[in-house]
């Protein structure tokens, strides 16, 4: 059995409440998500949960169902399809804004990806698709709340920088 699993994050300077109701609206994610790859919203609902969008690349095509949302907190999915398995969506509250995180853990159905996952990093090549993910999501976020992205939280960061500090 192969596996998927990977956790992502992102900082980004704005409040949990301006976030949380944007991630949790599959209705949104045509707006932030990359063109590649393609997204069809098959249901939503009043309240979200329920709520299904198909996600293809390529030859391949998941469905991603919301489960359950704790507001401001957590919004946990279902895959189905080429992948099956659970996404979550966690939130924090930083002193630079909301700490924004994605964690899948997915079992590989489709044989094709099974097949190249013997060859090729899934996680890493999810990594740099969540990257872009966070990056549109940013850039959509401020354009709707008209803000400009400063010096502290560069859009093309996925995350803040670390600096060690250590002594001679």
């Amino acid at each position: 059995m192969r596996e998927l699993s990977s956790l992502d994050q992102k900082i980004l300077n704005l409040p949990i409440e301006k976030i949380f109701p944007v991630v949790s609206d599959f209705k949104t994610y045509n707006e932030w998500f990359p063109k590649n790859p393609e997204l069809k919203i098959l249901k939503t609902t009043s309240d979200y949960v329920g709520s299904i969008v198909e996600v293809k690349i390529g030859l391949v095509s998941f469905r991603i169902e919301l489960m359950r949302i704790n507001p401001n907190k957590e919004i946990i999915v279902q895959y189905s399809g080429a992948y099956e398995g659970r996404g979550i969506w966690y939130f924090f509250e930083t002193i630079n804004g909301t700490k924004l995180m994605y964690e899948i853990e997915l079992e590989i159905k489709n044989p094709l990806v099974r097949f190249l996952s013997l060859f090729v990093n899934l996680n890493s090549i999810h990594s740099k698709m969540m990257t872009k993910i966070f990056q549109g999501l940013e850039e959509y976020l401020y354009k709707i709340y008209d803000i400009k992205p400063n010096g502290l939280n560069n859009i093309n960061d996925t995350q803040s920088k670390i600096f060690p500090i250590s002594s001679n």
